[in-house]
């Protein structure tokens, strides 16, 4: 099937599904938040057509839905946020209900009591279960309050989900830190590209290599979801979790507030690499408002935030080299916009319009082992606007629908002229390999449909909906083009090895992809103390294993299919799991489940490296010098390096287990403990199918006439058991949660690549490679405490341990002969064998002052990150060749102690 027909055939099935919803019950989106319970009388009898009213506190919105023959009422898909319920029937009095505070993502439960109209009444009697009741799914939030309140030293949204237990700091696909002085997030037993990220409802990843596409300010989040496990069908292309957030909106009442941070070198502590304290500031400023355009109707809320950071790296190779070593500026400026508004246009219509942009430059890549001139200057551009409509329909239906576009720009180019690359042991220098050019647009349209059905059965809250997603990817990569000479060992005059193109060598890739999905899903209260969640998914993606193309070299290679690879289509994911409320009460909660949950299927490499081969790029062994000008290479007789994938590339999938209880403690805490068993498979993996047996003789290889013949399969594997704990306390004050994870993450291979340390994958052994993911913190704990003191004084702490992370050990040689030399182990030497260092770090936010100031407040902050200066390496940089002095030690750190003073304002 052509890319063409493809694109049709997802267009009809999409429009038949359409159809298919006006008679089919559906449920609201994920960026919502539901309310349900059942209204009775003074005897406990049931109260039928009692009229339920939910009247947001913000925005003035009201919504109502009348309870069925049971007295059961179902009010879904709310702006989560704060609000007042009333309810009413003929003969009963009318009567408020307290304050009730809804969550993203969650369904509370509220029973309501009504008494007869002739009594003088006390408030409406209500029993509010701690959280979430009606989903199996395993997910922690963070409200507002605690967003804002929290010092996070980064303020890149992501890096919010490092609190909650089963996550931890994320790794690129290389192993290393993410741009833009973030590190992203992992959860469970797969790498940071397969975590969802939804905002508002709307797909948040870049459409190349499903990374995050952009940041949003901090002052723009309402409240952020973490679900680790069994979340429902209606969240796909997500094999490990989905990180779900919901924006803030406008209100009745005009609301601004703004805060400017600074940090400068004389507060901070040198660090530990540093000869001396580099001239380091950073100033970081945010501004919001919002309020009505027409009350009770139409709100509006912007955002823009703004740092700039005057930041350093240090070059470590432990005296090797010390003409390079010392601390160099690595400037980053990252600006954040962000706009929405809301509007009511009937009892039946709600629309929102949402947008978000990011636009920063970074110079990345320098420390360590890495040189000043072997940095890259990094920048991103994002823009991203939601549109999204709300109708009730006649009879209690209600429909969602959701029109969502990202689009993403990165570049990287080199920080110095144009010259030769040297690799030592040690040191890394001249100009970087790679200059790279993505762009990624990705747009999606959403639609949901729900409706509820009761009898002698019980309650049936019903879903079916249906996503149709478009994607254009776009990469321009250059490599190579003033050579790479490797060295083998640090004090060696001449290099060993030289890789050069006498061509344009790279990736040039325009493609495209559509992706369908359609989901069901059933959550059936039979009792009112049992919830049983029965629900599939189903996805197909067009384009995702190069379909419709077929490799120039069939023919001249065996394993090399000589027919399109048909589309993956047999990704249907059953999804099961109940709640249970064994007393009644809400006291305690039980959770248990079990679905599959299948990834995307990252086509970008797939597409880019497969449609690239033929690439002629020669490795010259002893070459004699580090001028390609002196290299008298005839490029004609030069073999082509091939990329290519198995016959069939299947997306990424998997399956998990989960079982929970939650239960309230004595003294106002509450306990969580969650088991979840993750079980990945179909991971892509990349391997050398033709290395040189001996490095100086090319008719040695395998398939003689070429170079690397590189395989892409869906060979990779995964598991992640993880037993992960929170409790939790709210004062009236203040509140403490303590956060615990033990895991054990294993895989095959870390990356899909098998270029890096992490992975060698040359030999046909896949089983040989299982061995701890580079991500495996077997203990970490998070805790975080706040606590408000008279007179406007506010403390927060934050205190995080994570044990050390694994690294492979390496011999620093070319062994196999496969041209590469930094993923070749010891004999008889695992994967990830061995352990860096551990982390520690404790955070301290102060507010105090609250001062008055015409219409609005002003406070001032003092935070300190690191507080006890501990000094913590960082994991991806710690030396893995055997033998060398830096084995096992880390050449950078992150930073000591920091110290940030600012100023915040607010109309509230």
């Amino acid at each position: 099937m052509t890319s063409g027909r493809s694109a049709a055939f997802a267009m009809c099935a999409f429009a038949l599904t359409i159809g298919a919803l006006a008679a089919t019950p559906l449920g609201g989106q994920t960026a919502t938040a539901a309310l349900t319970g059942a209204a009775r009388d003074a005897s406990s009898r049931p109260v039928r057509d009692a009229e339920v009213r939910a009247r947001s506190l913000e925005s003035g919105f009201e919504y109502q839905v009348l309870s069925d023959a049971g007295g059961r009422y179902w009010l879904r898909a709310l702006p989560p946020g704060r609000y007042v319920i009333t309810a009413m029937a003929p003969g009963l009095r009318t009567a408020a209900a307290r304050e009730v505070m809804l969550p993203v993502g969650a369904t509370v439960r509220l029973d309501l009591t009504l008494q007869p109209s002739v009594i003088e009444l006390a408030p409406l009697t209500v029993r509010v279960d701690l959280e979430d009741d009606a989903s199996p799914k395993i997910s922690y939030f963070l409200d507002r309050r605690q967003i804002e309140r929290l010092p996070e030293e980064s303020r890149r949204f992501i890096e919010l989900a490092q609190r909650v237990p089963g996550a931890s700091a994320g790794t690129d696909a290389t192993g290393g830190p993410a741009p833009f002085g973030g590190q992203g997030a992992t959860v469970g037993a797969l790498n940071r590209q397969s975590l969802g990220v939804l905002v508002d409802g709307g797909d948040f990843t870049e459409a190349v290599l499903g990374d995050l596409g952009g940041s949003l300010p901090l002052l723009a989040i309402r409240e952020f979801e973490v679900v680790q496990g069994q979340y429902g069908p209606e969240l796909g292309r997500a094999a490990s979790g989905v990180v779900n957030v919901v924006t803030r909106r406008g209100s009745n009442d005009v609301q601004a507030e703004g805060f400017g941070l600074y940090r400068h070198h004389t507060l901070n502590a040198r660090g530990v690499f540093e000869a001396s304290k580099p001239d380091f500031n950073r100033t970081h400023w945010g501004l919001a408002i919002g309020g009505p355009i027409a009350r009770d109707r139409t709100h509006f809320f912007a955002a823009i935030e703004r740092r700039v950071e005057n930041e350093f790296s240090t070059v470590n190779t432990d005296g090797a080299f010390p003409e390079v070593e010392g601390t160099f500026r690595t400037p980053l400026i990252d600006n954040l916009f962000f706009a929405r508004i809301d509007h009511r246009a009937s009892d039946a219509h709600e629309l929102t319009f949402r947008y978000a942009g990011e636009a920063g430059e970074q110079l990345i890549g320098v420390g360590g082992r890495r040189a000043l001139d072997n940095g890259q200057n990094n920048a991103l551009g994002m823009h991203g606007g939601l549109l999204a409509h709300r109708w009730s329909l006649p009879g209690g239906w209600l429909n969602e629908a959701r029109l969502h576009v990202i689009g993403t720009r990165r570049s990287v180019e080199r920080n110095a002229p144009p010259g030769p690359n040297l690799v030592y042991p040690s040191l890394v220098a001249g100009p970087h390999v790679e200059r790279a050019r993505f762009a990624g647009l990705r747009v999606e349209l959403l639609n949901d449909l729900s409706w509820t059905a009761a009898g002698r059965s019980g309650v049936h809250r019903l879903k079916v909906g249906a996503h149709l997603g478009w994607q254009r990817n776009k990469v321009r990569s250059n490599n190579f083009e003033n050579g790479r000479f490797d060295f083998a060992t640090d004090t060696s005059s001449l290099p060993s090895r030289a890789f050069v193109s006498f061509e344009e060598a790279g990736i040039r890739l325009d493609a495209r992809n559509v992706q369908l999905a359609v989901y069901a899903r059933d959550d059936w209260t039979p009792t009112p103390t049992l919830t049983l969640s029965l629900g599939f998914r189903y996805d197909i993606e067009t384009n995702g294993s190069n379909q419709g193309f077929v490799s120039p070299f069939v023919g001249e290679l065996p394993f090399i299919p000589a027919t399109p690879r048909p589309i993956d289509a047999n990704n249907l994911a059953p999804r099961l799991g109940l709640a249970w409320d064994p007393g009644g009460d809400g006291g305690t909660v039980v959770r248990g489940g079990f679905g599959v949950f299948y990834d995307a299927l990252v086509a970008g490499p797939l597409l880019a490296f497969e449609r690239s081969s033929g690439v002629r790029v020669a490795s010259i062994p002893d070459p004699g010098t580090t001028d390609v000008g002196e290299l008298l290479v005839d490029p004609d007789t030069l073999p082509a390096m091939v990329w290519a994938a198995g016959e069939r590339i299947e997306t990424p999938m998997t399956r998990q287990f989960s079982v929970g209880v939650r239960h309230a403690l004595p003294g106002g805490f509450v306990a969580r403990v969650d088991g979840l068993l993750v079980q990945g498979r179909d991971l892509l993996i990349q391997r050398n199918l033709n290395p040189l047996a001996d490095p100086d003789v090319v008719s040695e290889r395998r398939f003689p006439g070429f170079a690397d013949v590189r395989q892409i399969l869906s060979g990779g594997s995964a598991e992640a058991k993880m037993l992960l704990l929170l409790v939790s306390k709210r004062f009236s004050r203040g509140r403490l949660d303590v956060g615990y994870t033990l895991a054990d993450r294993k895989n095959t291979n870390d990356t899909w690549s098998g270029l890096v340390p992490q992975t060698d994958l040359d030999g046909p052994d896949l089983d040989a490679e299982w061995g701890p993911a580079a991500w495996d913190e077997r203990h970490r704990v998070v805790a975080t405490g706040a606590l408000e003191l008279p007179p406007g004084l506010g403390l927060v702490a934050s205190v995080t341990y994570a044990s050390a992370r694994p690294f492979t050990a390496v011999t620093g040689r070319d062994d196999n002969g496969d041209g590469a030399r930094f993923n070749d182990r010891p004999p008889g030497e695992g994967r990830n064998a061995h352990r860096g260092p551990d982390f520690f770090r404790a955070d301290l936010g102060i507010a105090a002052g609250r001062l008055r100031v015409g219409p609005g407040r002003i406070g001032f902050e003092l935070n300190v990150y690191n507080l006890f200066n501990t000094t913590n390496g960082d994991p991806a940089s710690v030396g893995n060749i055997v033998g060398s002095a830096l084995f096992g030690r880390p050449r950078a750190a992150f930073p000591k102690r920091q110290v940030e003073v600012g100023v915040r304002v607010s109309t509230r």
